[in-house]
Formats: C-alpha cells, sequence, structure tokens
C-alpha cells in the first residue's frame, strides 16, 4: 500500500505544476514584464548616477545629463535630488495607476512610495526598485 502513495505523489505534482501554470494569465505575463523592464530601467539609472558622481562628486539632477535612456514605453523621472542623494519614479503606460521606485541615501520624509505603499504603509529597501504588485518580502 506504501508503495502506491509513493507512485501516486509525483502524478499529482505534476498535476499542481500544471494547475498552477494555467492560472498564469497572459495578463499576468504582461504585467510582471512590465515590472520587470521597469526595475531593469530603474537599475539602470543607477549605473548612470554612479558614474556621474565618479566624475562630478555629486548626483545629477536632471535625466537629461545623464548618458541614460528609459526603455521604449518607460517614463523615468528624478523625484528627489540633492548632491549625495536622489529617488526616481518609474511608470509605463501599459500599467496606469501603478509605478515603481528606487531612491539612494535619501532620509525617509523624502522616499518616494509606490501606489501600494502609500495604501499598505510599507517600505522599500535603499538601491533596490520596488514595485507596485510585488510580492511583499516575509518578515
Amino acid at each position: 500500500m506504501r508503495l502506491r502513495s509513493f507512485a501516486v505523489l509525483p502524478l499529482f505534482l505534476v498535476a499542481a505544476h500544471r494547475l498552477h501554470a494555467q492560472a498564469s494569465s497572459p495578463a499576468d505575463d504582461a504585467e510582471k514584464a512590465s515590472r520587470t523592464q521597469l526595475k531593469s530601467d530603474l537599475r539602470n539609472l543607477v549605473v548612470a548616477q554612479e558614474a556621474y558622481y565618479a566624475d562630478h562628486n555629486a548626483y545629477a539632477d536632471v535625466i537629461d545629463n545623464l548618458k541614460y535612456k528609459a526603455s521604449a514605453g518607460s517614463q523615468v523621472s528624478l523625484v528627489a535630488t540633492q548632491n549625495n542623494a536622489w529617488a526616481a519614479v518609474a511608470t509605463d503606460a501599459s500599467r496606469p495607476g501603478k509605478s515603481c521606485v528606487l531612491y539612494i541615501n535619501l532620509a525617509e520624509k523624502y522616499r518616494p512610495k509606490t501606489l501600494q505603499e502609500k495604501r499598505l504603509g510599507t517600505n522599500n529597501e535603499e538601491g533596490a526598485p520596488i514595485c507596485d504588485g510585488d510580492a511583499k518580502p516575509p518578515l
């Protein structure tokens, strides 16, 4: 009897995996792809800002001063700038009302929050892009 249980377990796991894979809709996939692209854009902005800082001993206060271009469909804006600190927000026209944010060296009161964060009162980690729709990290 135990042998049969072990033979059925792999079949159950395969069936469960297939159901989970089918549960993901094309809209969910597009949402995840958009979040991934916005996070990539923000990480690329970090690289551009650090290169600018190396040359000028301050972060750029205008994106046009950087060797940076956001991907097609993305809008990236610097929303807080200081000599040694900055923050940016990234949006995608295909995800209205949602955003991704990132900050470097900013005091709490200047840190941008996504719409989801404003509702839930959560906070993101310095230097790590966070987007509406991201799963909350475990405590």
